[in-house]
């Protein structure tokens, strides 16, 4: 209150030398200034919620670098067993032999030549021969013995002409092997008589055989 107490005391002055005509070379009026009163001020609020940031449609983000990810295995299984196999199998291919006849040009010529005095009588042997035989047993052919022959070679044949058994004889006769056979088939045997040169000296001679039950 000493402020408004200054106050009327230079109110007071004043009067007193209007009073006295002397006019005052400046007048000051003071105001008193209230004394500032205390505040609170509130405590600024947090925002309850964060504001998104929203990037332009247009914005488009530049990646400068893409990191490259190499997948690394965590564990290597190993094999606790090895399989070796015990033994490897051999492939054999079974090959099946076909024998083509050739002719026999040494009998061709023997036969479009006259026969030798020797060969006349040079034949299968009819009265020994037998043209069916038991299938399962071995066959026996005879044949006519011929002057000057060293040896004599016996063929067999099967319906085809393919040879299934030859053999050399110094014998008017020979056994084939009963396995030459089957029961289905029909077989030719024929003999050619040779010198000491090798040499053919008769045409072929033979016959026919024919296993039965």
């Amino acid at each position: 209150m000493k402020l408004r107490g200054w106050g009327i005391g230079w109110i007071g002055m004043a009067l007193a030398l209007g009073a006295c005509g002397q006019q005052p070379t400046a007048t000051i009026t003071a105001t008193p200034t209230p004394p500032p009163t205390a505040t609170t001020e509130a405590p600024p609020t947090q925002a309850s919620t964060a504001t998104l940031f929203v990037l332009p449609p247009t914005w488009t983000p530049l990646v400068s670098d893409t990191p490259t990810i190499t997948p690394t295995p965590s564990k290597t299984l190993t094999p606790s067993k090895t399989y070796t196999p015990s033994s490897t199998p051999t492939i054999t291919p079974s090959m099946t032999l076909t024998n083509t006849p050739t002719p026999n040009l040494t009998n061709a010529a023997l036969l479009a030549e006259p026969l030798v005095s020797e060969c006349e009588d040079f034949a299968a042997d009819p009265e020994r021969n037998q043209r069916e035989f038991t299938y399962g047993t071995a066959p026996s052919v005879y044949w006519t013995p011929v002057e000057n022959a060293a040896v004599y070679i016996v063929r067999l044949y099967d319906v085809n002409l393919v040879t299934l058994d030859q053999a050399t004889t110094t014998d008017t006769s020979y056994k084939f092997d009963a396995a030459r056979f089957d029961l289905t088939g029909r077989f030719t045997w024929d003999v050619a008589p040779v010198d000491v040169d090798g040499l053919q000296i008769c045409p072929l001679r033979g016959s026919v055989l024919i296993p039965v039950p």
